[in-house]
């Protein structure tokens, strides 16, 4: 993915993803920065500290080629240490989870090549776009994504 149209549908998905991601963490949206412009990214902080770094300010950042990792910030950069393996554009709840256990302690694996789910990103993250839309090709027979949240209709 080169770079994302400001207003096009993608665009203002990732906005709307970051925000729930954030939201999912307890972090306001407005601390969160997303770049639209190639490397497409969405960076988010966070308010705990790892033990074994109390000085270090952790942070979140996706990517549209490996996803999200946990890192901790040396300047302007973040220097990852985890990375949330799978799904490219996991449900928020999923990506709080995963930061909720790797402040306590718990190793992640490096991310796999390539990343699944990534054929259909633009599409995916179009579908974020709006708070009313319910998306249910594009996550799979059974599912439907309301707000960025896994609805069960007893399929």
């Amino acid at each position: 993915m080169v770079e994302l149209e400001a207003y096009g549908s993608p665009a203002r998905g990732l906005r709307r993803y970051t925000w729930l991601v954030a939201e999912a963490l307890g972090v306001g949206p407005g601390c969160c920065y997303v770049q639209l412009e190639a490397p497409v990214q969405a960076y988010i902080p966070v308010d705990e500290r790892l033990p074994r770094l109390p000085g270090g300010d952790v942070a979140v950042v996706w990517d549209a080629t490996q996803g999200w990792e946990i890192g901790v910030e040396d300047g302007p950069d973040v220097v990852p240490l985890g990375f949330l393996t799978g799904d490219l554009l996991p449900p928020p709840g999923v990506v709080a989870e995963f930061v909720a256990q790797f402040l306590a302690g718990k190793p992640f694996p490096e991310p796999a090549e390539p990343p699944p789910n990534n054929d259909n990103l633009l599409d995916r993250l179009a579908a974020y776009a709006s708070p009313h839309r319910t998306v249910r090709s594009l996550y799979g027979r059974g599912k439907d994504l309301a707000v960025g949240h896994q609805v069960n209709r007893g399929e």
